[in-house]
């Protein structure tokens, strides 16, 4: 199975210099002899390469399920351990395209949830922005009470407490 591994990878990688060069040789014949390829050329041919391969996948992936579906195929040993690793690897892409679209969701709603908590903050920053000359006009005409000040009012009112409850605990029979 190892080797079939290394098999399909040299496969790929010659099949994708293989096309690599046959582009650029167009893209050389049709331009004359620019002998550079421009940024629109190279996006074109990174295109093509892309659909070329993806037209290779589908064709691969049918063949796949026709040879899996068809049970006098199985004759060619080799064949049929290749379209065993096909199927192999279309389940395994299969379990992760559904785990890369699960994980995309994950991340739009997280998006969404960004967005609604910047656009609170910024409702939140800009009524802040509003109360704050307010807030400091108040605070100029109307100071706040000094320490010193809340504590002359607390004791005796403190006192008068302390005297209330004496009282009562006298009345109740507790002292």
């Amino acid at each position: 199975m190892d080797r079939i591994e290394q098999l399909e990878r040299a496969h790929v990688q010659v099949h994708s210099q293989l096309l690599q060069e046959l582009d650029r040789l167009y893209f050389l014949k049709e331009g004359g002899s620019k002998g550079t390829l421009g940024v629109n050329e190279k996006h074109l041919l990174a295109l093509r390469r892309q659909l070329q391969l993806s037209l290779e996948k589908s064709v691969a992936a049918a063949k796949t399920l026709k040879r899996l579906g068809d049970e006098t195929a199985g004759t060619n040993s080799s064949e049929q351990a290749i379209t065993l690793r096909l199927k192999d690897l279309m389940d395994a892409n299969g379990a992760l395209d559904e785990e890369i679209a699960d994980t995309m969701q994950h991340t739009l709603q997280l998006n969404d949830d960004l967005s609604r908590a910047t656009a609170e903050f910024d409702t939140l920053k800009s009524q802040l922005q509003n109360l704050h000359p307010q807030v400091t006009q108040q605070l100029v005409t109307n100071p706040p009470e000094t320490t010193e000040e809340i504590a002359a009012t607390a004791t005796p009112q403190s006192e008068t407490l302390q005297e209330l409850l004496t009282a009562l605990q006298l009345i109740s029979g507790s002292l």
